[in-house]
């Protein structure tokens, strides 16, 4: 079976899908599936991911992208399933019409953006090609991929009626990762937020919160790439509370070494505003940290989990969570972070994502046999 994967771009900076994507056409040729990864505008020839480098076509789309170069890759390659990442970049849109063209099914994965926050950024240009082509897209699609139960519903709500599957991300725990008590050379313990520096993720609640609880012996590491200039707010928070002697942000950290900076962490927090699955929430947990993080995510189970807190994404919400997690002795926080990564080792690992997206291949591939045999 040949799976092409269909993504914006590669670009770490542009969030979650650039990695998420590569991985999963890893690990599904890892299964014996013969993938190929179709993006544009930014170049990429190996994909790294722990130290080693895994190869697999990809399909560079050079200069502008037209209908004919989108069809001849689809001729080319003999494609039996299309895998579209993401929505309402009108190439994508293009790579359905040829597919449909071709009589070859197609998945769309929204990833976050049929989300209510999402879907409410630049509402009239999302309007507008909602009914010129995206709606129309979606509806002909044999199936929608949602990464959690959340994202779906929000799918289900806009009216959509193409089969919804709910296949969540993986995650790869490099062998490395040790849950253990930590120590810090500042000798105060570390809260961490890794991820886009984007209004949308919430890191000026984090802010907020943290000049309401100020805990003694804690220090507040924001990490991640800016996001058109929203490190600036971030900053101009920290001067506004001087909480310069507490609270840094860092720039990007690379894939390789995101995990020392967990490692180094005792507490993660995500307060975003909007997430269709939020990955560093499990990789958070795959690391042993607890997690605060808020109802706008797919995580609403570590309350019963005792993993962590998942409230509302209010500064008042954050705040008290902090209050309460940062006044935990440290064994408690460890022992809360132990049953989180037990949850991500036995329901997020890659192997068990590529088995379910290679059903639901398969699945569309009948579907498609039965459609040629009935014509």
């Amino acid at each position: 079976m040949r799976i092409l994967h269909a993504v914006r771009d590669l670009d770490a900076r542009s969030g979650g899908p650039s990695r998420s994507v590569t991985a999963t056409a890893e690990y599904l040729s890892r299964e014996g599936v013969e993938c190929g990864v179709l993006y544009s505008r930014h170049k990429g020839e190996v994909f790294y991911r722990a130290g080693k480098v895994e190869r697999f076509a990809r399909h560079e789309i050079p200069g502008k992208v037209s209908a004919s170069n989108l069809d001849a890759v689809l001729c080319d390659r003999q494609i039996d399933v299309l895998h579209i990442h993401g929505i309402w970049t009108r190439w994508l849109h293009h790579a359905c019409v040829n597919a449909s063209r071709r009589s070859i099914p197609y998945a769309i994965a929204p990833r976050g953006m049929l989300e209510p926050w999402a879907m409410k950024q630049k509402w009239l240009k999302k309007r507008l090609a909602w009914w010129a082509y995206q709606r129309r897209d979606l509806q002909s699609a044999a199936r929608i991929h949602a990464t959690s139960e959340l994202e779906k519903q929000a799918i289900e709500a806009l009216g959509i009626k193409t089969t919804c599957v709910v296949i969540p991300n993986g995650v790869e725990i490099p062998e490395s990762v040790a849950v253990q008590p930590k120590s810090h050379d500042s000798g105060k313990r570390r809260v961490l937020f890794l991820s886009r520096l984007h209004p949308k993720k919430g890191a000026d609640l984090l802010v907020e919160a943290w000049a309401r609880v100020h805990p003694v012996g804690w220090e507040c590491v924001i990490a991640g790439p800016d996001d058109s200039g929203y490190a600036n707010e971030i900053q101009r928070l920290i001067a506004k509370y001087r909480l310069e002697g507490s609270v840094t942000v860092a720039p990007e950290i690379e894939d390789q070494e995101k995990w020392q900076a967990y490692r180094e962490s005792s507490l993660f927090v995500l307060p975003s505003h909007s997430e269709n699955f939020g990955l560093v929430v499990a990789e958070a947990f795959g690391a042993g940290l607890p997690v605060i993080t808020t109802t706008k995510t797919p995580w609403a189970r570590v309350n019963t989990d005792m993993s962590g807190w998942c409230v509302e994404d209010t500064i008042d919400a954050i705040a008290s969570a902090l209050r309460e997690a940062t006044g935990f002795d440290p064994q408690v926080l460890s022992e809360m972070g132990a049953r989180g990564r037990a949850v991500v080792e036995r329901e997020y690992s890659w192997g068990a994502t590529a088995t379910k997206l290679k059903c639901m291949y398969q699945a569309m591939g009948d579907a498609r046999a039965e459609r040629s045999g009935s014509v």
